[in-house]
């Protein structure tokens, strides 16, 4: 089974990277993931989702010490493919890529060597992209509209297309007083 696309088809640069060549760190993080062994696979997909969703926590230090003596791979070794990883997710949540020109992309980054880690991403993209789209969505609101947001009730529709996700609203004071908070000009 190829993963390749036809050929021709291949673009020179990551539709994630809007058609630039990919940063050394995505280039040299890959490297650092395709090393890793087969069988640490699930794990690692298991530790990047915690780290992605909260960066800089502190039990994320804990989980990739954890990690890395269980599956006997370097830590520096370890904190490249990560971040390889998460830029990559980040870029293509961040533009709506597929899952079809995700999995492109990374056959371009990858080539044929390591198929099967292509692969093993890709099936985990859906799930990712969910979460890393609501991160994104989160950070555009402001600290008050986010405590609305649990409260929200799913909508009950199958489908919208062509929305953007957040309509901005600037509101001024008719007045420049101290008193003046009732009248507000949107």
């Amino acid at each position: 089974m190829t993963e390749t696309p036809e050929a021709g088809a291949m673009p020179t640069g990551l539709n994630c990277f809007e058609g630039q060549p990919p940063p050394a760190v995505v280039a040299e993080g890959w490297k650092q993931l395709a090393a890793i062994p087969r069988k640490s696979w699930e794990s690692f997909w298991l530790l990047l989702a915690p780290v992605v969703m909260n960066p800089g926590g502190t039990a994320n230090k804990d989980l990739v010490t954890l990690f890395c003596k269980e599956h006997d791979i370097a830590p520096e070794r370890l904190l490249v493919a990560m971040s390889c990883c998460e830029l990559l997710l980040k870029q293509a949540a961040a533009l709506n890529l597929s899952k079809e020109i995700f999995r492109r992309d990374l056959v371009v980054l990858a080539g044929n060597d390591s198929a099967e880690l292509v692969h093993f991403v890709v099936q985990r993209f859906a799930g990712a992209m969910k979460g890393l789209r609501r991160q994104i969505f989160m950070e555009s609101l402001s600290t008050f509209a986010r405590r609305f947001v649990s409260q929200l009730k799913k909508p009950d529709v199958d489908f919208i297309q062509g929305l953007s996700p957040v309509i901005s609203i600037e509101q001024k004071t008719v007045f420049n007083t101290p008193r003046s908070t009732v009248g507000t000009m949107t």
